[in-house]
């Protein structure tokens, strides 16, 4: 005889309604970007990338000496495909911070400058997230980035 799993519950047990993420956990990747993490005692994997050392670097690319040459690069790949969707000709003026979480690739948050030669090469700010597997970049995102 075959019984229904909903008939098993005892009928003073009261179903919950499942609830909509809070705003809390939406708005964890637009933090993720300038944390500051002085202030955290567990960061749950997340990490501030050293742009000046050369942990990230692979032994094949000579033209990476560290890992500001490697968040360049992601960099310019999620600009490529930011002035493809947009029609402008962004051009990566300064890499400003990056921090990142392992998974089974690493998901790069990265704060960036760009200079905008239609606009009289004025800096502007940038952000973008880009997963990063040797030989594989995703780009999540490239946006300015928002007035606080």
């Amino acid at each position: 005889m075959r019984r229904d799993p909903i008939l098993l519950i005892p009928r003073n047990v009261k179903r919950r309604k499942r609830q909509p993420p809070t705003t809390a956990i939406r708005t964890i990747p637009i933090w993720g970007y300038e944390m500051d993490f002085s202030k955290f005692t567990f960061c749950f994997d997340w990490q501030q990338l050293d742009l000046d050392d050369d942990t990230w670097i692979e032994e094949d690319k000579p033209d990476q000496t560290n890992n500001r040459d490697l968040i360049a690069m992601l960099c310019n790949v999620a600009l490529a495909k930011y002035n493809v969707e947009k029609n402008t000709k962004l051009e990566l003026s300064k890499v400003l911070r990056a921090n990142f979480h392992p998974s089974a690739a690493a998901t790069f948050y990265i704060s960036f400058e760009v200079s905008d030669p239609f606009d009289g090469n004025q800096t502007k700010p940038y952000r973008a997230v880009v997963g990063y597997f040797p030989g594989r970049i995703l780009v999540d995102s490239c946006n300015p980035r928002p007035a606080s």
